[in-house]
């Protein structure tokens, strides 16, 4: 699949943000735009050599210096020196040359996530985004179309009564097979679009072949600050979540209410235990296992703790959040999780949960070894097991190569919570924080 990033505009409507730098290379959350844009595309499978980005020319914004960082992001650019007067149709069309495969078409201010592109690459048919918009006064591209898909015209003044309500507005984003692609190019070729948006473009084409409207109320266009913050959001940086604590501390209760959070998974180690075969059937053989003096996990441990990395980049992988709820006692363990994850970008947290009091955790001990049939999360039931663990434990403190580990302690005892290592301002750490702080209400 290729990709086209029509990129070439002034983007006048957001005033000083972008008077010296054209839209796409406006930061959001530590990047700009047109670097969030392309790694999702990577992401989804659309290599970098398939993409090219369409800059502009004339206008403050289009600085040599400018041209030069975009260049550096994609070095695969057109140049459409007419911006300040030709259409994104022209835009497009400079771009077209060497595209003969299925094409996703992609406006430079448009920003979404991960889930969204791979749902469309996924889908077989010519698409355009769109979502549901509530506003009666809008002046967005509207779109009529029947059979609840299929498109029929897009315009921003279109009759209101042929129209319902919600409107489905357009999304700045096409996508045309390459069974269809020729009668894409041959519309497209035509001089009169060289001065009409794509709307128009986008008309025509749909009385030659079938065209639908993939509906998603997730994606921005960003016109100005208030759609700017939300598209901050939309790209927040997902998290993985390491928990850490002895048997009976409340870590897996912990981990549950962060998963609670939007978008996250939740791996246990005991349920992958269970689904390989490898959990011990009695409170005896438990004892005996986990207690680390006998040697007896280590291997099983290697295959447990590599199944829950994967587990944990399937999830990234798809846009989510994940919390992995296992020991971590060891540096290789953790370091399973941080040779996985090393590419992506995103937080690495540990919630290290303690419990302040041991007669407190003895009692939770006694309780688990009465229920251990009950629950998977039960399969540590033993006071030496949570002596023995102790006296092994490798603190993640010292795990100083991996410089962006966010460490959360929590004491389920008293309730209280401390970052011990890392940007406790960040995003994803307050959004934890907080999850956690709903087991107190």
């Amino acid at each position: 699949m290729k990709a086209v990033i029509l990129a070439a505009g002034i983007g006048s409507r957001l005033g000083d943000l972008t008077k010296d730098k054209p839209k796409c290379l406006i930061e959001i959350n530590g990047k700009s735009l047109l670097e969030n844009q392309i790694d999702i595309l990577e992401d989804v499978g659309i290599k970098r050599d398939d993409i090219v980005v369409v800059i502009g020319n004339e206008g403050e914004c289009w600085t040599d210096e400018n041209r030069t960082r975009i260049r550096e992001i994609n070095d695969d650019i057109v140049i459409n020196e007419r911006n300040d007067d030709s259409s994104n149709s022209y835009s497009l069309r400079l771009a077209m040359d060497n595209v003969d495969d299925d094409l996703l078409v992609i406006d430079g201010d448009l920003a979404f996530p991960y889930e969204l592109i791979a749902r469309i690459v996924k889908d077989d048919r010519n698409l355009i985004l769109t979502k549901a918009s509530f506003n009666r006064e809008e002046t967005r591209n509207k779109i009529r179309y029947i059979d609840s898909e299929k498109v029929l015209e897009m315009a921003k003044y279109l009759p209101r009564d042929s129209l319902p309500f919600p409107y489905i507005v357009y999304g700045c984003l096409i996508k045309v097979n390459k069974k269809d692609l020729d009668i894409f190019k041959r519309i497209l070729s035509q001089k009169k679009y060289d001065q009409k948006a794509l709307n128009h473009l986008v008309n025509e084409f749909c009385k030659e072949v079938n065209l639908y409207k993939i509906t998603d109320q997730n994606w921005i266009n960003i016109n100005n600050q208030n759609e700017l913050e939300q598209a901050k959001e939309l790209f927040e940086k997902n998290f993985v979540v390491m928990m850490s604590g002895y048997t009976a501390v409340g870590k897996s209760t912990t981990a549950q209410k962060i998963a609670k959070v939007s978008n996250t998974d939740i791996y246990h180690s005991a349920i992958i235990r269970k689904e390989m075969d490898l959990s011990p059937k009695t409170v005896e053989e438990a004892d005996k296992f986990f207690d680390w003096s006998t040697g007896l996990r280590q291997k099983v441990d290697k295959k447990v703790y590599g199944r829950l990395a994967e587990k944990g980049l399937e999830s990234l992988k798809v846009g989510k959040n994940a919390v992995l709820d296992a020991g971590y006692f060891f540096e290789w363990q953790r370091q399973l999780v941080y040779d996985n994850f090393k590419s992506k970008d995103f937080d690495v947290v540990m919630v290290r949960v303690v419990c302040s009091n041991e007669d407190e955790v003895k009692e939770r001990i006694r309780i688990r070894a009465e229920n251990f049939q009950s629950s998977p999360l039960n399969e540590t039931p033993s006071w030496n097991v949570y002596l023995a663990t102790k006296k092994v434990t490798e603190q993640a403190d010292s795990d100083s190569e991996y410089g962006r580990l966010i460490i959360i302690e929590y004491n389920t005892l008293n309730n209280q919570i401390t970052v011990v290592n890392g940007d406790q301002k960040s995003k994803n750490c307050i959004k934890i924080i907080r999850a956690i702080k709903d087991t107190l209400r």
